[in-house]
C-alpha cells in the first residue's frame, strides 16, 4: 500500500510522516481500518471476562488440590462434582473452605454470563 512508502523512507520525522500520511489522506488512499459495532464489543468484552473468570477459578481449583496434598490427601478425580464437594466440606480444612466458597461465587458468575453471551449471541 501507499502507506508503506513512509516506513520504508530511509530519513525519518515526526514532521516528514505526518505531511506524507496528510497528503495520502487528502487523495483518499488511506486503508479504513474495521470497528465493529457496539453489540460486537460488547459480546467480545463479555467472552473476554468469561475467560478470565474462568482462569481465575482454575487457580482457586489448583490451591484446592495443593492443600489437599498438603494434607496426604491425593488422587481424587472429579473433586469438585457435586458429590465430591461434600466430601471436600466435611473435611474442615480452612483453606479448602475458603476456596471453594470463592469457587462458588466464580461458577455463578461464569454461569451468569454464559448465559448472557447465549442470550446476546442468539439474538444477532
Amino acid at each position: 500500500m501507499k502507506t508503506r512508502l513512509i516506513a520504508e523512507v530511509k530519513i525519518k520525522t515526526d514532521a516528514k510522516a505526518s505531511d506524507a500520511l496528510a497528503q495520502l489522506l487528502m487523495m483518499g488512499w488511506l486503508p479504513t481500518s474495521y470497528v465493529p459495532p457496539e453489540e460486537i464489543r460488547r459480546l467480545r468484552e463479555l467472552v473476554r471476562l468469561r475467560e478470565y473468570l474462568v482462569y481465575e477459578r482454575t487457580k482457586f481449583k489448583n490451591k484446592v488440590h495443593a492443600a489437599l496434598m498438603r494434607e496426604g490427601i491425593r488422587g481424587r478425580k472429579g473433586i469438585f462434582a457435586k458429590k465430591r464437594r461434600e466430601f471436600l466440606n466435611e473435611l474442615e480444612i480452612d483453606e479448602v473452605n475458603r476456596c471453594l466458597s470463592v469457587i462458588d461465587v466464580l461458577d455463578r458468575q461464569i454461569n451468569e454470563i454464559s448465559a448472557l453471551i447465549r442470550k446476546i449471541a442468539g439474538e444477532s
